[in-house]
């Protein structure tokens, strides 16, 4: 049978929630003031689906407003619990981010379409030459955005994962970079933003390698043609010294004697090789962080080999075309650089397939 304390507890409550709800004041003989709490310091109470705190043996009960307060607020705190989540999930951190990297990727690509497309003869052969641009670029920029769009770290927790003040201030001045209508800024607010998830953000998972992919982008996109503008000439010079080693033939700067010294072979920065290594470098990391290879040593090791395989292609196609005049029209024309991409893709993609076998191919 129920003791004198309990039956005054729930006569209690029961007022509580009377005049919460505007029924009036009830005139039990039951007061709040000076009722003794449960014997059971370890029992609660369920009231309106809100768990009641425990007040300890002995203790005298609050005041009927106060412990009214209690009661509507835990249950005003259930409520916007269950509606939290129905507002995350149209604000998650990573589809606002992925939307910023499809704008920047997007308008730092547009200028060099636009160019391939008024350079080429049509759309069909700005197609075929896919606009100038690598389709290393093209395969980076689509696998870094669906990494961080379709990062399951976030779905599992997306009550925790929302924008910030500080997302909000970054996509500001991303923003204003994009803006621009220069495209190297495009490419510089992709870095900015990669660089403050990476840092300053719980970025983990496939949100994480996704911004490496994307980061990586911008070096062969605006750090490789920056850098060969600084320092282009020691470049030149220095491919220039291995063809002339290789035709045998005196060099001066960057011009080259053709082997039956007929003519000159000037070595111009579209002939150099430092593009095309960002490129296969970009190649090893993209691949490597779709497989979600853990990084290593080693991987200086396959991204030497790559950039050596770039660089040794780049100087025998030169060096082909320094034999002689015929060979350098044979060579040096639009069937040529073609033959020569694909074969530096290949050597590119093969490599980087080997080094990275056992993620690729798990149980072979």
């Amino acid at each position: 049978m129920a003791s004198t304390d309990e039956v005054c507890l729930g006569v209690t409550i029961i007022l509580v929630l009377d005049i919460r709800l505007g029924h009036g004041v009830c005139n039990s003989p039951c007061s709040a003031r000076g009722l003794r709490g449960a014997t059971d310091s370890k029992s609660r109470y369920s009231v309106a689906g809100a768990s009641l705190p425990t007040w300890p043996s002995g203790a005298f009960l609050p005041e009927p407003s106060v412990l009214s307060h209690t009661v509507v607020q835990m249950r005003t705190d259930q409520l916007a619990a269950k509606a939290q989540p129905a507002l995350v999930g149209a604000i998650l951190r990573s589809k606002f981010f992925a939307a910023l990297f499809v704008l920047g990727c997007a308008n730092g690509l547009a200028a060099r379409i636009g160019q391939s497309l008024t350079q080429h003869d049509g759309l069909a052969v700005a197609v075929l030459a896919t606009f100038k641009i690598s389709i290393i670029i093209f395969a980076a920029c689509i696998a870094g955005v669906l990494l961080i769009y379709h990062d399951r770290h976030e779905d599992a927790s997306a009550t925790a994962d929302t924008i910030r003040t500080g997302d909000v201030a970054v996509a500001a001045v991303f923003m204003l970079l994009v803006a621009v209508p220069i495209a190297p800024l495009s490419w510089l607010a992709v870095m900015i933003l990669s660089l403050y998830i990476l840092f300053f953000t719980d970025s983990r998972g496939a949100r994480r390698r996704g911004v490496v992919i994307l980061l990586a982008t911008t070096v062969p996109m605006f750090w490789s043609p920056l850098l060969f503008d600084c320092f282009a000439r020691i470049i030149l010079i220095a491919e220039a010294s291995a063809i002339g080693t290789l035709l045998g033939t005196h060099r001066t700067g960057n011009i080259v004697e053709f082997a039956d010294r007929s003519g000159m072979l000037v070595i111009y920065p579209g002939c150099s090789s430092l593009a095309n290594v960002s490129l296969a470098i970009l190649c090893w990391i993209t691949l490597s962080q779709c497989v979600h290879h853990k990084w290593s040593t080693r991987d200086l090791l396959w991204c030497g080999l790559i950039g050596l395989s770039v660089v040794v292609v780049n100087v025998l196609r030169v060096s082909l075309m320094g034999l002689n005049t015929s060979y350098y029209y044979a060579i040096h024309n639009a069937m040529g650089d073609a033959i020569t991409n694909m074969i530096i893709f290949g050597f590119t993609v093969g490599i980087s397939i080997l080094g990275l076998r056992r993620e690729i191919f798990p149980l072979a």
